[in-house]
């Protein structure tokens, strides 16, 4: 698709993906031709500044030293890590939708007149012009104003967001003929995508799958994004470890997303809980890490959130000197384990062709 931005023929007659990052990857080409080391440094450069933009939103919230930490963690994944060089729309939504909540968190308060306030929403309508579930976003600009009686604003939230995705929308129901312009509606509402004789889902079988999500999800990749305490990449799998391990790291996970709605922080709680809403409904032959990349800053941000809570409270009953050294024993603790993951991590990786 990138070749055929760069080529002037668009598109062409795909609808399935957002033309957003096959737009950039045309950019490049432009400018480097085919070479897919031009395309792995555009998708290089995106790690690099999404991890920046990680930390401005997360110091909003938990300060420069427990939003480092956050950081370093979130993009030491194994996982991120090994998405931050591949030329697939993992890391570019990432970027852009974190460029989104730094923005919109940044100027959601201006007055209707302010360039900034429409610029934010811009970048938060955006992030579904790379990957669909960017619709998760906007749904959470729309209901925080919802929540703080804004209505002219949420108004406008739905009117920019219409007024960017109707010429695409329009085409993809011209060019496939499918409800909603695009196939992915199609494929969510099938039983199984690649046995399209299976029909559709029914109530019985919508729960199913939310069953089976929420146990991939709750019991292995969430408690993997927040504490990566093995080896596991999309190549890799790891071992399975005991049911009980993913039930206390996604109750840590849960009691920091319950904390941050009790601060009112909602746009990362909004978020967070559309995103979740999706991805356990989408078929279980798809799921997986892939998934849950682009929102594993988010994820390790809301666990860490309940222990930075914790954190404060011990500061204000205990010796302060003691809270320190404790957070210090666990950044260190947790800043090695991410090291022993990059390590590995290049050393499962060292065969492969620089290409790749």
């Amino acid at each position: 698709l990138g070749t055929s931005m760069a080529e002037g023929r668009w598109m062409g007659g795909a609808v399935k993906y957002p033309f957003g990052f096959p737009l950039l990857l045309g950019i490049v080409q432009l400018f480097f031709g085919k070479s897919i080391l031009a395309q792995k440094i555009l998708v290089l450069f995106m790690y690099i500044f999404g991890s920046l933009l990680i930390f401005l939103v997360f110091r909003r919230y938990i300060g420069e030293m427990w939003a480092f930490l956050v950081t370093f963690l979130s993009i030491s994944n194994p996982v991120v890590v090994e998405f931050s060089h591949y030329v697939m729309s993992e890391m570019p939504f990432m970027f852009v939708s974190f460029l989104g909540i730094y923005l919109f968190i940044k100027f959601k308060d201006e007055p209707l007149s302010s360039w900034e306030l429409y610029a934010s929403l811009i970048a938060v309508s955006g992030a579904y012009y790379f990957r669909t579930i960017g619709i998760a976003l906007v749904g959470a600009a729309i209901v925080y104003y919802l929540i703080k009686n804004e209505w002219k604003k949420g108004l406008i939230v739905i009117g920019c967001f219409f007024i960017l995705i109707f010429p695409w929308v329009l085409r993809g129901i011209l060019i496939s003929k499918s409800a909603g312009g695009s196939p992915y509606i199609d494929q969510l509402l099938s039983i199984n995508p690649y046995r399209p004789e299976l029909g559709h889902l029914d109530i019985g079988s919508l729960f199913n799958r939310i069953k089976i999500n929420s146990m991939i999800y709750f019991l292995v990749e969430i408690p993997y994004a927040i504490l990566p305490y093995y080896f596991k990449t999309t190549m890799v799998k790891g071992p399975i470890l005991p049911w009980f391990y993913g039930i206390i790291l996604s109750g840590i996970f849960f009691s920091g997303m319950i904390w941050v709605l009790k601060d009112k922080h909602y746009v990362l709680f909004l978020y967070g809980i559309f995103f979740l809403a999706i991805v356990l409904d989408w078929p279980e032959v798809w799921s997986g890490e892939r998934f849950t990349m682009p929102v594993i800053p988010l994820f390790v941000f809301f666990s860490a959130y309940f222990l930075y809570k914790l954190y404060k409270m011990a500061l204000n009953r205990i010796n302060v000197k003691l809270t320190y050294g404790l957070y210090g024993v666990l950044a260190f603790l947790l800043l090695l384990l991410s090291l022993r993951n990059i390590d590995t991590f290049g050393k499962t990786m060292r065969h492969y062709p620089p290409a790749w």
